[in-house]
């Protein structure tokens, strides 16, 4: 019969479980799907190899130009040429004739000067010549200095102080008339034909300005391809800074190109599909449960595409990527699965992440020691308290780190490092923001926290609180299946606190019809009164009302699974009997037989062990050390030999350690006491 046991127990061979590289890439798309993503929106970013600092040392190796390309001068110096170009600027004025009241004139001057034909002449020459000259408004303001006068095609920089003013021009033309006629008639033919002729011209004024200020010429130098940039351990001086400046530029501007754009999203798609590909197959290989949950594997595709597009935005905005709080991913994720899972899912997003950072090598090391760090002291958080200490020592290490890769890169330490220091300082704040997600994250992927666990087992929950009224008797039922179910746990390293929680709630459905369970009966059994399968049904029912009352009240669906897994398909035997001595032959098994499933994890097993331990430890008259001894033996091999554990991967390791575990248990419960009078 031993022998038998054991070979029911064995795990049967699945051919189709051994990891093979077609059946692993049946989730690939997750990973080239999360892959496209990353590779747009790295792809789309601005290009920065560089984290350099003005007066600061080159803490990279000596670059050398992989192209050539210019040297863009200053904003600064191209703004104070701007400016200087709008102070130097002279304004330009046209010149622009009216015959109006020439042909008068000139007949005046021909009917007075009949004796001297030529002076009429000569006297139309000069008034011209004034003309050319310029002439303005009396009461127009010029500025002082030098002007640009258009006349026609031809420009002409002219001082103002020889402009001449209407009034001035005709005094002076004045002098050159016959004399004999009044002075007003001639005053009135020279206003006539001496008009103020030069107008400011705002518009080419604009338009010449706007011309030499685009002549300003936006490089100063050339860097060749080949050539020395930057040398490790220089100080970078203004010009030098600039020379970097303009080298990130002309990075981007190549990097831009249309043609290499898709070769570059090609690039960043390939090698993180490769990455992502690489974590699929681990979880097939390694994590089977894991694998099979779509839920959990696009929680993994998303973490490093939502920290790459934080560090692209945060980055764009001007601020350090110091400040994103990477610790968050592993705190969250060692409360619900692996510490080596959540390591790795760290690793991924850190080095994803970093692809779409301008901050080099040390930005990616503080980062994973940070992780890592807050994974190992996060493992079991059970308070609030727990972790904001835990959090403080991940700052204090990720502090040291920056100061030793400080010390390492410069070999000194300066004032304006306490700038990073206070980035990193805000991230590790910001990763506080890891505690109310640890329960939002579970509830999206249908598992719970240590710290969900512990709100759940708060007996004033209200599904505790109305166990406690309408079945008293079966609330103290699970707090004892509690007590053996969390110690066994850590007897062999499984989930006490959720074999706790669930041992609370396993019993829910028996809220229906209390008085039909013994724990709560206190004198008659209405099961006299019942056929077998009636009271068979009412037995069992405790488990689909168990099941409803715990999808009512929104528990986690893993404490669901307690509830409808604690009994498996064992039978209520006792009824069976009943029925069988009743009706020799004709009493069908089906009808006094749970509907499971059965137990599939270790926690799972253990309750169920625990649940029927109890009870039956209960119904012992004489609970002496032997008799809880053999009980737990025989119960233990009974669902071995009933293939309720089967489908857990409980080990007769495991099962010897809880064996143990229960024994103890049970005599510290049952001891004997000593009398007092």
């Amino acid at each position: 019969m031993e022998t038998k046991v054991i070979q029911d127990m064995q795990p049967k061979p699945d051919q189709s479980e051994t990891p093979n590289l077609p059946k692993g890439l049946s989730r690939a798309p997750f990973a080239l799907i999360a892959a496209a993503i990353f590779a747009f929106m790295v792809t789309n970013r601005s290009v920065v190899q560089y984290d350099f600092t003005l007066g600061k040392s080159w803490a990279y190796d000596d670059l050398d130009a992989p192209f050539s390309f210019p040297i863009l001068k200053d904003p600064v110096a191209i703004s104070q040429e701007e400016k200087a170009i709008e102070a130097s600027f002279l304004p330009f004025y046209r010149l622009r004739f009216d015959s109006t009241g020439w042909e008068a004139f000139k007949d005046s001057l021909a009917v007075k000067s009949v004796n001297n034909p030529l002076l009429p002449l000569r006297i139309l020459q000069q008034v011209d010549s004034l003309r050319h000259i310029g002439i303005y408004q009396a009461d127009q303001s010029l500025p002082d200095g030098m002007i640009q006068i258009v006349n026609h095609d031809v420009i002409i920089k002219t001082w103002t102080t020889s402009l001449l003013s209407s009034e001035r021009a005709v005094q002076i033309a004045a002098q050159w008339l016959p004399r004999g006629e009044p002075a007003e008639y001639w005053t009135a033919l020279l206003k006539q034909v001496l008009k103020p002729n030069v107008f400011y011209d705002p518009e080419e004024t604009d338009r010449q300005k706007n011309f030499a200020v685009a002549q300003i010429p936006e490089t100063e130098g050339l860097i060749v391809r080949g050539q020395r940039v930057v040398s490790k351990g220089e100080i970078i001086t203004p010009a030098l800074y600039q020379t970097l400046l303009s080298f990130e530029q002309a990075s981007n501007n190549k990097f831009f190109s249309q043609a290499r754009a898709w070769e570059a999203f090609a690039g960043f798609w390939m090698a993180s599909s490769l990455v992502l590909l690489l974590l699929i197959y681990y979880l097939y290989a390694y994590e089977p449960e894991i694998f099979r949950r779509p839920r959990t594997l696009l929680l993994f595709m998303v973490w490093p595409l939502l920290y790459t597009l934080l560090v692209i935005l945060i980055e764009r905005n001007g601020l350090s990527s110091y400040l994103v709080p990477f610790a968050i991913v592993p705190i969250v994720l060692v409360h619900f699965f692996n510490l080596r899972l959540a390591i790795i899912i760290h690793l991924i997003t850190v080095l994803m992440a970093s692809l779409a950072s301008k901050l080099g090598f040390e930005f990616m090391l503080i980062h994973i020691v940070a992780g890592i760090t807050a994974a190992f002291r996060l493992q079991r958080t059970r308070s609030l308290n727990e972790f904001f200490f835990a959090i403080i020592w991940v700052g204090a290490v990720i502090s040291l780190m920056y100061v030793a890769l400080t010390l390492i890169k410069q070999g000194m330490y300066d004032v304006a490092d306490w700038i990073i220091l206070i980035w990193l300082g805000v991230g590790t704040f910001l990763t506080l923001i890891a505690y109310p997600l640890i329960p939002i994250v579970g509830r999206l992927i249908g598992q719970v926290s240590a710290i969900t666990l512990i709100d759940l087992a708060d007996l004033n929950h209200p599904l505790l609180r109305a166990l406690s009224v309408k079945a008293p008797g079966t609330l103290q039922h699970s707090l004892q299946v509690a007590n053996l179910a969390e110690t066994a746990g850590k007897a062999i390293g499984a989930q006490s606190d959720l074999l706790k929680t669930a041992a609370y709630f396993h019993d829910i459905g028996k809220m229906e019809h209390p008085e039909y369970f013994i724990e709560n009966q206190l004198g008659g059994n209405p099961h006299d009164l019942l056929t077998p399968e009636e009271s068979a049904k009412i037995i069992m029912g405790h488990v689909p009302e168990g099941v409803r009352l715990a999808e009512k009240e929104y528990l986690p669906r893993v404490l669901v699974d307690f509830v409808r897994t604690h009994h498996g398909t064992t039978m209520t035997r006792y009824f069976f009997v009943q029925r069988s001595k009743e009706t020799p032959g004709e009493a069908n098994a089906s009808d006094f037989t749970y509907p499971g499933p059965k137990p599939r994890t270790k926690e799972e097993g253990i309750l169920m062990l625990a649940d029927s331990i109890e009870a039956a430890a209960r119904s012992l008259p004489d609970p002496i050390p032997e008799k809880l001894n053999e009980l737990v033996d025989q119960i233990i091999k009974s669902k071995i030999e009933q293939g309720q554990l089967v489908d857990t991967p409980l080990t007769f390791k495991d099962l010897e350690r809880c064996s143990q575990s229960f024994k103890q248990n049970l005599q510290s419960i049952y001891h004997q006491r000593v009398p007092y009078e």
